[in-house]
């Protein structure tokens, strides 16, 4: 007789394999919107490059900023020496209540005209703080680090602000972590358990790059 090579039969799991086309995207998109109106001088990054948090991405002509700061500067300044002037005079004031030689009115007053020569000042410094403001808005930088999208305008043009187009200049995709995007076809959900695709039918996902290597991180279903 011929030897026979006898197998015995045991059910057993076998993994289904699907391979699709997938897309992949940055995780967040942030739009880059300009915070002061002007006219757009400079474009100062590359579309499509990786982009650090804080990276200057466009200039908007700073002239009319530094112009308006140094008239805050010197309101302040004046505001400054208003104080100063009603210091003085309340103090002088002051003696003469003293020795009686004015009226309590009088000095009243000059305690007034101190107070309110304070607030001016106050009011006076929150304009330079807010002119300082504006001018930094002048150079728009990346909020957030990751892939810059094209430049919605271009060099001469006026920005506006608000939360309409005026205002949008690009928008940049993180990266860190990254979406792939994927479908299945009915032949394929038919081939998985219960025709379903679940987190706790995954037992790996790989990605598989244009050039036929495999991303090195694995994949987790969402």
């Amino acid at each position: 007789p011929l030897p026979v090579t006898v197998i015995a039969m045991q059910p057993t799991h076998v993994p289904v394999s699907v391979e699709v086309i997938a897309q992949t995207e940055g995780a967040k998109e942030t739009e880059v919107r300009a915070q002061v109106k002007g006219i757009l001088v400079r474009q100062l990054y590359k579309e499509g490059e990786a982009v650090k948090a804080g990276q200057p991405l466009f200039q908007i002509d700073r002239k009319p900023y530094e112009i308006a700061l140094a008239q805050a500067r010197a309101s302040l300044t004046e505001a400054k020496a208003k104080v100063q002037q009603a210091a003085r005079e309340e103090k002088r004031l002051r003696e003469l209540l003293d020795k009686n030689y004015i009226s309590r009115k009088a000095y009243d007053d000059a305690v007034s005209d101190l107070a309110m020569a304070q607030a001016a000042q106050q009011s006076a410094e929150a304009a330079v703080g807010k002119a300082e403001l504006d001018l930094s808005y002048t150079t728009v930088t990346a909020p957030v680090a990751g892939i810059s999208h094209r430049a919605v305008k271009s060099e001469g043009n006026l920005i506006a602000t608000g939360s309409g187009d005026e205002s949008l200049l690009t928008s940049i995709h993180q990266s860190d972590p990254i979406w792939v995007r994927f479908s299945l076809s009915d032949s394929d959900m038919a081939g998985l358990p219960g025709g379903r695709l679940t987190e706790q039918h995954i037992t790996g996902v790989e990605l598989i790059l244009p050039d036929g290597s495999t991303y090195s991180h694995k994949g987790k279903m969402n």
